[in-house]
């Protein structure tokens, strides 16, 4: 898998520090928060990872968005969303498995 087939979903807005755990070697979207800005600032400071940074809105919304920017994506990680939710607005992207994660869950699915 490459890392253009990876994207990291954060919508925690108190993940704050534990995003400098996150691989940087792939995509990474990140809810806007008091927490989370300076280390979306800080990564850009330092040129580190792909990151966008987006405010708060429903993961139905976000994932339709994320899809039109990394629609190759086999394996999405995702903080911060409820599974139930996160697998309900997946079936729109094809079959896929959830791993649950820490604080979130792991969806893989084959090639789109």
């Amino acid at each position: 898998m490459t890392a253009g087939n990876r994207v990291s979903v954060v919508c925690c807005a108190a993940f704050g520090k534990r995003l400098r755990n996150i691989d940087l070697s792939h995509p990474i979207w990140i809810v806007r928060s008091d927490g989370n800005n300076p280390i979306i600032a800080e990564f850009r400071r330092a040129k580190k990872g792909d990151i966008t940074d987006f405010d708060s809105e429903p993961f139905a919304d976000l994932m339709e968005t994320i899809n039109e920017h990394h629609w190759k994506w086999v394996e999405l990680k995702v903080y911060g969303v409820d599974g139930d939710e996160i697998e309900s607005v997946l079936t729109k992207y094809g079959s896929c498995t959830l791993t649950r994660i820490e604080g979130g869950f792991v969806c893989s699915r084959s090639a789109p």
